[in-house]
C-alpha cells in the first residue's frame, strides 16, 4: 500500500488499513457498506464509468490527495505494538512451542 497511487475494490483493507497509509481509495459496490470510513474513501456502485470517474478523483483530484494524505484512521486505536509485545511476554517458551502436532 505504501507504494501505490490509490486502491480500487471492495476489501476491508480498502476501509480499515489504507487510511494508515493516506491512501486514496475508490470502493466498488456494497459489501462494506455501512463500515464507518475514513475522508480518503469514494464510494461508487458496480458501474465502469463511476469506478472510472472515481479513479481519475483519487489519482487527479490534489484537494482530494491531500485529504485521503492527512485523514485520521477510525480504526487505528493506537498503542498495537505494546499490547503485541505484552501478549508475547505472556507467552510461555519451550518445546511445546515449536513440536509440530500431526492431526490427521
Amino acid at each position: 500500500m505504501a507504494a501505490a497511487d490509490a486502491m480500487v475494490g471492495n476489501s476491508s483493507s480498502g476501509i480499515i488499513e489504507s487510511p494508515s497509509f493516506g491512501l486514496p481509495v475508490v470502493g466498488v459496490g456494497p459489501r462494506q457498506e455501512g463500515r464507518e470510513r475514513a475522508d480518503n474513501t469514494v464510494s461508487v456502485p458496480h458501474d465502469t464509468d463511476a469506478i472510472a470517474d472515481a479513479l481519475g478523483r483519487c489519482l487527479d483530484d490534489e484537494a482530494f490527495r491531500e485529504r485521503a494524505e492527512s485523514c485520521e484512521n477510525p480504526y487505528d486505536y493506537g498503542g498495537a505494538g505494546v499490547r503485541i509485545r505484552e501478549r508475547l511476554l505472556e507467552v510461555e517458551l519451550g518445546e511445546s512451542l515449536i513440536r509440530k502436532r500431526l492431526t490427521y
